[in-house]
Parts: C-alpha cells; sequence; structure tokens
C-alpha cells in the first residue's frame, strides 16, 4: 500500500518549527553548536520565536498522530512538548524547580517518540515505508542519547551538546512526517477485528439447536 498524503496540518506547523529553529541556529544568539536549544527562551529576542517553534512542533506532532491508538509513548511526547513552553530552561550552574521540570519533559520528548515509531513500523508491516520511519527511529535515538551523555560531567560530548540536540529535533520532524504519511491499517484491522468477533458468536450461536420444551 502507498503512504498516505500528507495533511496541511501536519506538514505547515512541523515545517515552520524546523524553520524556526534553523533561523535561530543561524542567526539568533549563544553557539548552535555547544548551547542547548533551550537557552533561547533566556534572551528576549530569541524568546517568542523558541516558544512558537515547540508549540509548533507540537501541534504538528499531535496532527500526525491523529488516528492512532493512544499509548503512553504518545502521552509522553505531546506532554513534555507542552511543558518544555510552559516551563523555561534556568542558565548553567542554576538549579530551579522550572528548570528541572523543563529537563524531565525534554528527556521524555526526545526519548518517546522513537517508541511511537517503532509501533507504527509494526502495524505498517514490512514494506519500504516502515523501514524509512524505523531508521529515522534509529536516529532520533542514538542522538537523543548522544545529547544525554553529553550532560554527563567531564563527557567530551559536551562541546557538541546544542549540535546533537538540534539533529535530534530535524529527525523527530522528518519521523513525525514519515508517520502522518503511513497508512493507517491499524483502526481498520481493529475496526474488522471487533466486527468478526460477534459474527463468530452468531455462528456459533446458530449451530446449537433451540432447547427442547
Amino acid at each position: 500500500m502507498p503512504p498516505a498524503q500528507l495533511r496541511p496540518g501536519v506538514v505547515l506547523p512541523l515545517t515552520g518549527a524546523a524553520s524556526i529553529l534553523l533561523l535561530l541556529s543561524a542567526l539568533g544568539p549563544g553557539d548552535p553548536v555547544a548551547d542547548v536549544i533551550s537557552d533561547y527562551a533566556l534572551h528576549p529576542s530569541s524568546a517568542p520565536w523558541f516558544a512558537l517553534c515547540v508549540l509548533l512542533l507540537a501541534i504538528g506532532g499531535t496532527a500526525a498522530l491523529t488516528g492512532l491508538p493512544r499509548s503512553w509513548a504518545f502521552r509522553a511526547w505531546q506532554g513534555g512538548a507542552v511543558l518544555c513552553v510552559v516551563f523555561p530552561s534556568n542558565a548553567d550552574g542554576e538549579s530551579t524547580f522550572s528548570g528541572d521540570v523543563h529537563r524531565l519533559a525534554g528527556g521524555a520528548l526526545l526519548a518517546s517518540l522513537p517508541v511511537v515509531g517503532w509501533k507504527v513500523a509494526r502495524w505498517a508491516g514490512a514494506t519500504g515505508h516502515a523501514r524509512t520511519v524505523v531508521r529515522l527511529s534509529l536516529l532520533v535515538l542514538v542522538t537523543a542519547l548522544l545529547f544525554g551523555v553529553s550532560h554527563l560531567t567531564a563527557s567530551p560530548l559536551g562541546v557538541a551538546r546544542g549540535l546533537f540536540e538540534r539533529i535530534t529535533v530535524f529527525a523527530q520532524a522528518g519521523l513525525l512526517l514519515a508517520i502522518a504519511a503511513t497508512p493507517r491499517l491499524i483502526p481498520a484491522k481493529a475496526e474488522s477485528q471487533s466486527d468478526d468477533v460477534p459474527e463468530s458468536t452468531d455462528k456459533r450461536d446458530a449451530a446449537v439447536p433451540p432447547p427442547q420444551v
């Protein structure tokens, strides 16, 4: 079965989020290789654009996942995106409640989407599109792990912390587009299975003769 047609409600928010992040990385404050994306929230000139970027990512991602069975991974990704906007990060060396929530939400945002991707690939079956979803899921997972390791004390990856995070976010946008382009096979399967159960029950009931009075 060919991939489904992408909806504007998915493409426009995700491409908008990716475009804003690209522009912030090129023209915004800080070092796009070493500094994390959430640092944009600390600068008055870039804070509104950072909030809009994450909001568009959440809107496009929710639209991309619409129609799929809800799971803990989907809720973790969606909740992480919203919390990243509501609770801003803190500067290096500071420890605040808002910053702690932001880091936990960011970890959920980065780590949960590959799980959704693998489930979608399994539902789609052995197709070329499903393999693309798996590859993008692996890319998100690997870069997210590198980003996490870069936060460890004295990690040599710390010099490229921001680069790992940006690659992960761009890969997430690509994965969400691939998920949105996946034919919605599971709802149809679930409906056919649910329709078959009463039918088979009726057949068994029909096979049993009525009791003799």
